[in-house]
C-alpha cells in the first residue's frame, strides 16, 4: 500500500470512499498495478493510488447495466465496462499520476 486511508481524505480529499476496510480492500489492487512500474513511494504514487482505488470502486460497484426501464417493454441497456476498457482507463490514471516515471514511447518500467 502506497498511501493509508488518513492520506486519502486528508491530503487527496478523497470523499468516495468511506471506510478505512474498504479503501485497504481496494488498495490490495491497486497497489499491484502501481507496483508494476514503480516501488517507490512518493507524493505521485500516494495520488495515483488514491485515484485507482476511486476508479476501481466505481467500476466495481457499477457493472456492465447503465440503465434498466420496465414501462411497457424491458430495456436495458449495457455499459462497455469491459476488460479492456477497464484496463485503459487504468493506464490512463497510471499516466496521469505517474507519467514522469514512463519512457515517451510507452509504458515500460524506467531501470535506474
Amino acid at each position: 500500500m502506497f498511501a493509508d486511508f488518513e492520506y486519502y481524505k486528508d491530503t487527496f480529499k478523497g470523499t468516495l470512499i468511506k471506510t478505512q476496510d474498504e479503501y485497504e480492500y481496494l488498495s490490495n489492487q491497486s497497489s499491484r498495478y502501481i507496483r508494476q512500474y514503480t516501488s517507490i513511494i512518493d507524493e505521485d504514487s500516494k495520488m495515483c493510488e488514491c485515484a485507482l482505488n476511486e476508479y476501481l470502486q466505481k467500476s466495481n460497484k457499477q457493472g456492465n447495466i447503465t440503465s434498466e426501464s420496465i414501462p411497457s417493454a424491458y430495456s436495458v441497456s449495457y455499459s462497455s465496462n469491459d476488460k479492456a476498457t477497464r484496463e485503459s482507463e487504468i493506464n490512463a490514471i497510471l499516466g496521469l499520476y505517474l507519467g514522469n516515471k514512463y519512457s515517451a514511447v510507452g509504458i515500460v518500467k524506467i531501470i535506474n
